[in-house]
């Protein structure tokens, strides 16, 4: 089960929703996949970096409304069999987390300075 923090002791709430992020920009060159919906990383990182310069003098919740992630940009044109979905899922969740290296590292830092992560999926 999920456990929510105590909804009545956050002093603020961010949401955000729909990033999709997909692949992130080729690691070699740099340059943006044109497949890849989200290509705001570093402003991204700069809002959880505000929010972690608040987290002694505030109670700050960042929530993620649906469709963080996009399994979908991920090889968009490759058919999945039934019997692979799980292994080609987290194939899917490890590239986009290696693209998207930055982020994912500073939702960490974010949670471990004691700023609260709600992340809801989506379709």
């Amino acid at each position: 089960m999920i456990q929510l923090p105590d909804l009545t002791r956050i002093d603020e709430f961010i949401v955000i929703a729909d990033l999709h992020m997909g692949v992130g920009p080729d690691p070699a060159t740099g340059t943006p996949d044109p497949d890849d919906a989200f290509q705001l990383d570093r402003h991204l990182i700069a809002l959880i970096d505000h929010i972690v310069g608040r987290v002694d003098r505030e109670r700050v919740c960042l929530v993620v409304l649906g469709d963080m992630v996009d399994l979908l940009l991920v090889e968009p044109s490759f058919q999945m069999h039934p019997d692979a979905r799980t292994a080609t899922t987290l194939r899917r969740l490890d590239q986009i987390a290696a693209g998207h290296h930055e982020v994912i590292r500073a939702l960490g830092n974010m949670v471990r300075a004691g700023a609260h992560l709600v992340i809801v999926p989506g379709d």
